[in-house]
């Protein structure tokens, strides 16, 4: 077994949802959202997540740690941003949509 990024992670592969258009998945709120992340984009993509733009260049990836470190029950809070012609929005608990921005 490797000891690569891609091999210490959760299983990448989000739940594609027709009604909305869009990939569904929930991160453990416990783990790394940015190595997983990243990976789930490039399950959905087909590409090599090494040949992908650092996350950084789209978003603060240390706000987007907070709000999953910070997990509150009575919030709604959530984060979107787009990176590699994706739109996703990261709620607190977890909850992840990934919307293709072409098809």
């Amino acid at each position: 077994m490797s000891n690569s990024p891609a091999s210490q992670t959760a299983d990448p592969a989000p739940e594609f949802d027709e009604e909305n258009g869009c990939y569904e998945r929930t991160f453990n709120t416990d783990d790394q959202i940015v190595t997983d992340l990243v990976m789930t984009l490039a399950n959905i993509s087909g590409d090599d997540p090494e040949s992908m733009p650092p996350l950084q260049e789209s978003i603060d990836t240390a706000i987007l740690e907070r709000l999953l470190a910070h997990d509150n029950a009575d919030s709604d809070a959530r984060l979107s941003f787009t990176y590699y012609d994706f739109r996703v929005t990261v709620w607190n608990d977890g909850d992840t949509s990934i919307h293709p921005l072409s098809n």
